[in-house]
């Protein structure tokens, strides 16, 4: 039999969806594990999406001009209309002047990550990610690309998530090629500062590397804190990338999102996503051209007020549990909190509970070798089988993020807050455990 490409197959599974998987088929669990929003698509899109889909074209005279005006396809860039309200977004709420030139239409965010570093790596090169880092950052550079070494750079809660220049300066070298920054930072929910963003970004220009800014989670802000996209500081978008999505605005479903970048980068990401997507849903984009022209006549403010709200109950508990604390998200729909001390207090009793259950059953003798060596290699992978068996409750655990994040676990807050208020009361025994 013919070899594939066995490295793929190396991918560790809390790199995957597989967990929140898991959680979502379970109807008796409450699920904070998951990542979607939790509202519905605001009607106003939908109803649009609903006018136009039928609409058979302007140009029916013209016999090259096929019937149907959002059925065909589009350029492989992306349509002029939602570059167009990109362009008018970013120039309204941040003053950054983008041309239409300088975006490329993805499928949603990841493929935007997946575009982004593909564009720019080549073999032999470095990347920098902090950990925790967002999952598709690791497997698309070490698995999906050939001979790029990733560094990974240790951020910590009793520091805020505050970038670390000493430990940057140890691994940066000729090889370097680019720094992810995520801000709003998924899963710990730092919100990056004007000055901090600013320094990152002088640090990248000094040292000649690109920064890649993931800003997917850029409308969820609380407590008057500010989002800065990098590119603001980089006139002429000589080093800076920026992704962003649609997803966080209830239309995670519909895999839309951008790329904004220099026009060299541009055109090496066209013939990326030539071969890989070709180009993205015709009427898909006009509808999040729709969406992000009229976003403040959607009440999405409204519903990010409410999130704030949900953060603040889960907070509290988690807070109150002795041996976890949690850095207070200033964005995302995360929190992150730190259960190292939660796993030394309640270890035996955490590891007794997991292996009488009856977590092993259904799994295959090799799988259930495997899933022992996780549940003793990760305390957040522990953790994480012990609130779902006992409390019922779905969460990811923090080695998901990376080798340095295992002492947390991940729960969010993009969930009815009757889940909110469900998880919370089955939570409850843990301020008493014994």
């Amino acid at each position: 039999m013919p070899k594939i490409n066995e490295r793929l197959l190396q991918i560790p599974f809390e790199y995957t969806k597989k967990i929140t998987e898991a959680i979502k088929s379970d109807k008796s669990v409450i699920n904070l594990a998951r990542g979607d929003s939790e509202f519905i698509t605001p009607s106003p899109i939908t109803n649009y999406l609903k006018k136009i889909i039928d609409e058979i074209g302007d140009d029916l005279d013209d016999i090259n001009s096929p019937v149907g005006k959002w059925t065909h396809y589009e350029k492989e860039s992306g349509s002029t209309h939602l570059k167009e309200a990109i362009c008018n977004k970013y120039l309204s709420e941040h003053g950054l002047k983008i041309d239409k030139k300088n975006i490329l239409i993805t499928h949603g965010g990841m493929n935007a990550i997946y575009i982004s570093l593909k564009s720019i790596l080549d073999f032999g090169d470095e990347v920098i990610i902090f950990d925790p880092a967002y999952i598709a950052y690791y497997p698309i550079c070490n698995y999906l690309s050939y001979g790029v070494t990733v560094h990974r750079i240790h951020l910590h809660d009793n520091n805020n998530y505050e970038i670390d220049y000493d430990e940057l300066k140890k691994v940066i070298n000729s090889k370097t090629k680019a720094i992810i920054l995520t801000s709003p930072y998924n899963p710990c929910g730092k919100v990056y500062s004007y000055k901090s963003i600013k320094e990152l970004y002088n640090f990248c220009k000094d040292n000649n590397i690109f920064l890649i800014h993931d800003e997917n989670h850029e409308k969820e802000i609380y407590d008057g804190n500010k989002h800065y996209p990098a590119m603001i500081f980089d006139g002429d978008k000589s080093i800076t990338i920026l992704l962003n999505s649609m997803s966080r605005l209830g239309m995670g479903g519909w895999r839309i999102g951008w790329l904004i970048a220099n026009e060299r980068i541009i055109r090496a990401a066209n013939s990326v996503n030539a071969y890989v997507n070709m180009t993205c849903n015709t009427f898909v984009q006009e509808c999040a051209a729709y969406a992000l022209e009229h976003y403040s006549e959607l009440n999405y403010d409204k519903i990010f007020d409410g999130y704030a709200r949900k953060r603040d109950k889960l907070y509290g508990l988690l807070n109150s549990i002795k041996g976890i604390t949690c850095f207070k998200p200033e964005g995302t729909c995360y929190l992150f909190p730190n259960v190292s001390k939660f796993y030394s207090l309640h270890r035996d009793k955490i590891l007794n509970e997991i292996y009488k259950s009856g977590w092993f059953n259904d799994l295959e003798e090799g799988s259930k070798e495997q899933e022992r060596q996780y549940i003793e290699k990760y305390k957040s992978y522990a953790v994480y089988i012990f609130i779902l068996i006992k409390y019922r409750v779905g969460v990811l655990p923090g080695c998901c993020y990376g080798p340095y994040s295992d002492d947390y676990i991940r729960f969010s807050f993009s969930v009815k807050v009757e889940a909110v208020e469900e998880a919370i009361k089955r939570l409850n025994p843990l301020l008493n455990l014994g």
